[in-house]
């Protein structure tokens, strides 16, 4: 099983898609908020091929996420799903 918290650490870009006030209310560590309908014209990494992880609150906002990064020619993009997941997967949440 992958690392996730650990690639972060490494330099992947950890981005929450949802919105400005759920993030507020908390966020995991490390995180950064890009709302999803925002990647349409977010300033991100100018290096197509950057390590991008997206969640959100269940996931499917970041699989659309994912397409509009894809659509940009961003290559290796991963929806690492809701709040849950992010915990299970090792993620601390700060409130």
């Amino acid at each position: 099983m992958t690392n996730y918290p650990e690639k972060v650490t490494q330099g992947a870009l950890l981005i929450d898609v949802r919105s400005a006030d759920e993030y507020a209310q908390g966020h995991f560590e490390g995180s950064i908020n890009i709302p999803h309908l925002e990647m349409f014209e977010a300033e991100l990494p100018q290096d197509k091929n950057q390590t991008i992880l997206l969640h959100c609150k269940m996931g499917p906002r970041a699989d659309l996420a994912k397409e509009i990064l894809a659509h940009r020619g961003y290559h290796q993009v991963e929806n690492l799903g809701g709040l849950e997941d992010m915990e299970a997967l090792g993620f601390q949440y700060q409130e």
